[in-house]
């Protein structure tokens, strides 16, 4: 008798399952980015200064991870400065001459819809941005003596100017 119910409740179970399956619809697929809260990230959203506030980094050796890690950075003042013309720089900070130089350089422009960046960086793309705030991805690499150096970073930024 036992497995008499059993054996019922398996198979009304199994026969809820297609109702739940066909009733239930992605509707995220259908919507727009705008209409699921997604902005694609325009150059005009950049312009300006932003400062490097908090990092997350990895340092790499023909591949091989030597150091990463993620600290507080605002006291080193190292800057993103974006242009509407779709140029940007990275400035590093020198506490010897109290100003910056230009450390990196490249130019976003719009492809698809999609941010694309070409110059200095081996990888550059922007994660998020707010009127005060920018989340950025890059990547520097570089090769020495047959070793390939690679530092990447994800770096969070307060706009200055």
């Amino acid at each position: 008798m036992l497995k008499k119910i059993f054996r019922s409740l398996v198979a009304l179970s199994l026969l809820s399952v297609p109702v739940c399956l066909v009733g239930c619809s992605d509707d995220d697929n259908e919507k727009t980015e705008e209409e699921q809260g997604v902005k694609t990230v325009q150059i005009s959203d950049l312009v300006g200064t932003w400062e490097i506030v908090y990092s997350t980094y990895s340092y790499k050796n023909n591949g091989v991870v030597q150091e990463s890690g993620s600290e507080d950075v605002s006291d080193e003042h190292n800057r993103f400065v974006f242009y509407p013309n779709g140029n940007f720089e990275f400035h590093e900070y020198s506490d010897y001459t109290n100003d910056w130089h230009e450390d990196g350089k490249g130019t976003l422009y719009m492809r698809n819809g999609k941010l694309e960046c070409v110059g200095d960086f081996a990888e550059f793309a922007i994660l998020s941005c707010t009127k005060n705030k920018l989340v950025a991805k890059y990547k520097f690499v570089d090769e020495e003596e047959g070793v390939i150096y690679e530092d990447e970073y994800t770096d969070t930024m307060e706009r200055v100017e």
